[in-house]
């Protein structure tokens, strides 16, 4: 059993405040905004978008996913694919927030602007930016695009990466097995 929302307003935004903004957990969620931008905020102290108990949300749109915790996926809950608009962020963790997936595809870019992402077996159709303080930290994985770590922490674990990998302004880069390109 699946419910779907589509958002039409450019842009849209969901308050979760002390829960979710999109709870998976008593059936699955389909969340489109097309090429609009879609602000999912669960608030200082709730979660942006959160699966759970066997159930997956399926997020497509150019998704701003925030919250104490950006996205929660527990107890055999998956968020399978998160799917931006032409040129938006898949995933971005603001200041303070964290973002936590594993398998599944990324179509997007990702970005830990001052938060933390964890991605483990998750193929990421864009690049990946840890910029303001930001960590990232790929495992069993792939990126298509590039690596660059901006004043922020990349760590990958037998991923590849297509595009290269830089570090700027202080950034640092921690590559253990997997691929470099580009």
């Amino acid at each position: 059993d699946t419910d779907t929302y589509k958002f039409t307003k450019n842009p849209a935004t969901v308050n979760g405040d002390s829960g979710s903004a999109v709870d998976a957990g008593a059936k699955d969620i389909h969340v489109d905004s097309g090429e609009n931008t879609l602000n999912l905020n669960g608030g200082n102290t709730g979660v942006g978008v959160k699966a759970e108990g066997g159930k997956t949300a399926d997020i497509k749109g150019n998704a701003n996913i925030t919250g104490k915790t950006g996205v929660v996926a527990d107890g055999a809950g998956g968020i399978t694919n998160v799917t931006a608009g032409a040129g938006g962020k898949a995933v971005r963790a603001g200041a303070g927030s964290s973002v936590s997936l594993q398998s599944g595809k990324l179509k997007g870019d990702v970005e830990a602007d001052g938060g933390t992402v964890s991605l483990r077996e998750a193929k990421t159709e864009g690049n990946v930016t840890a910029a303001a303080g930001g960590s990232i930290n790929l495992t069993d994985g792939s990126v298509s695009g590039a690596a660059t770590a901006d004043n922020g922490t990349i760590e990958t674990e037998n991923t590849n990466v297509v595009n290269g990998a830089s570090a700027l302004n202080g950034g640092k880069l921690k590559l253990r097995n997997g691929k470099i390109s580009g």
